[in-house]
């Protein structure tokens, strides 16, 4: 949980273990190969919703006051492709982190996370936001990373708005945590092509690190829902690494997930494509 939050704090991480004794594998979660430390685009900051808990918390219960739940985001301007016009839009992937415990509290507290608690003051473009994928967490974060090492994929909720006619915003929800080091990690992640079949695409990110989506790891994407069906890919992915890096990216069409893994060239470049024909997604690298 150390290295999360230090991630998450979007500064320098020192690794304080004795020589010989580093975990490899959790330094590999917050870095590239070259150990480049992969950033959101700010630290991440505590909830309003949770500072006015702070405030009007009186001498009883105190519950709202125990909780620490902060989050923060990476921005990207995708370019989209749609009848020979080329148009670019900011999207957000936003990360949510929560972990307390309240020992005189005789229930166990819960909080939900609305799509306003994360929003507030991102700069929105119109209905880019109205509908995000989360990857979904165990209640036990550990587990979850464990399944994904072992190639099990994790799985998708909806996040916001939905559409076809369908009403009601779903919540991230956080429970207080009863251990040492357990807690409740959400990645959100925007959705694309949207329509009533269920075809839309979101790019997760890259698979095994905390901050999936950074600025030191991705540098452009496109967007082309006019492609599905087509031989033209529907979603590329430029991204950057050390010369023979392997890099995990997810994606899901469909509802369903997918990892391409793509090897960084000697230029310190990769690009991942993502085709839709017949009704299936697949992938490729160059």
């Amino acid at each position: 949980m150390s290295a999360l939050v230090s991630a998450l704090a979007a500064g320098p991480i020192a690794v304080c273990d004795g020589i010989g004794q580093t975990n490899a594998t959790i330094v590999n979660r917050v870095s590239r190969a070259d150990g480049v430390l992969l950033k959101p685009d700010m630290p991440a900051v505590a909830l309003d919703r949770v500072w006015l808990g702070d405030m009007v918390a009186g001498t009883g219960d105190r519950s709202q006051s125990m909780r620490e739940i902060s989050t923060t985001h990476t921005t990207y301007l995708v370019r989209f492709e749609s009848g020979g016009l080329t148009t670019n839009a900011t999207e957000t992937w936003f990360f949510v982190l929560g972990w307390w415990s309240n020992p005189s509290n005789n229930t166990l507290d819960t909080f939900d996370v609305v799509p306003n608690d994360v929003v507030s003051g991102i700069q929105s473009n119109g209905s880019r936001h109205h509908k995000m994928v989360v990857v979904k967490p165990g209640y036990a974060w550990q587990v979850h990373w464990n399944d994904l090492e072992k190639g099990h994929p994790p799985e998708l909720v909806s996040f916001g708005q939905k559409i076809c006619g369908s009403t009601g915003n779903e919540t991230l929800p956080l429970i207080e945590r009863n251990g040492y080091g357990n807690y409740t990690f959400w990645r959100t992640a925007p959705v694309w092509c949207e329509d009533c079949a269920g075809a839309e695409i979101s790019f997760l990110g890259e698979r095994g690190k905390f901050i999936s989506m950074s600025a030191q790891r991705v540098t452009l994407m496109t967007v082309s829902c006019d492609s599905r069906g087509m031989q033209d890919p529907v979603l590329v992915v430029e991204f950057i690494g050390m010369k023979g890096e392997h890099v995990d990216l997810m994606y899901q069409y469909g509802g369903d997930i997918d990892t391409a893994t793509c090897v960084v060239t000697g230029d310190g470049k990769g690009k991942m494509m993502v085709f839709v024909i017949g009704g299936s997604a697949n992938w490729t690298c160059e």
